[in-house]
């Protein structure tokens, strides 16, 4: 087949089959296991050309990069918060949110947080993230009938500062609450890195 990697969808429901073929730039050349693209992990690394693995945030996809980091950030907090007792992070808290994951929640006290990088910290995505806020605290509302608040950003945070080993480096992480203490906003950014 060369160069062209082929794939067929067949709908047995609707008597349907498309072939949808697709340009390999190195072909078989590469080996005859194509699954070792990307270095065996595809959602972490991208090979756009076929040749080689990008994951230089300077390069041209440097937003696939601090998506990853995003989640690698969001990891660390989650697994600090589980350990505290009463505090949930980064699941539906047994449906109470819907299909919703709020990054953190307390039972007790009946809060929700939203951790995010310092770039939502003002202007419209500050109102989006406020938002998804209030999504959190309207579904728990309307899932048990009790209120549901954001919480106090500054009283959530016992260690402002967290070291994070993510590809090969060291990031020393500043988790920090939002001026509106109250709002359930936490930011993170990144101070230092070897």
């Amino acid at each position: 087949m060369g160069n062209i990697l082929r794939i067929s969808i067949v709908s047995l429901k609707f008597q349907i089959m498309a072939v949808l073929f697709i340009y390999y730039p190195i072909g078989l050349d590469g080996g005859s296991n194509s699954y070792t693209y990307a270095k065996l992990n595809s959602l972490l690394f991208i090979d756009p050309k076929g040749l080689e693995v990008e994951d230089d945030p300077d390069e041209d996809h440097w937003w696939l990069f601090w998506a990853h980091f995003g989640t690698a950030v969001h990891s660390e907090l989650t697994r600090g918060i589980r350990k505290r007792p009463g505090y949930g992070a980064d699941d539906t808290n047994n449906g109470i949110f819907g299909n919703f994951r709020p990054d953190v929640y307390h039972n007790g006290k009946r809060n929700v947080w939203e951790l995010k990088p310092r770039t939502y910290s003002s202007g419209y995505k500050r109102g989006q993230a406020i938002a998804q806020l209030d999504k959190y605290t309207q579904t728990a509302y309307n899932n048990t009938s009790r209120l549901w608040s954001k919480g106090n950003s500054s009283s959530l945070l016992r260690v402002n500062t967290r070291t994070i080993f993510f590809r090969g480096k060291h990031y020393l992480v500043s988790y920090y609450p939002d001026s509106g203490y109250a709002n359930g906003l936490i930011f993170y950014k990144i101070i230092a890195k070897w």
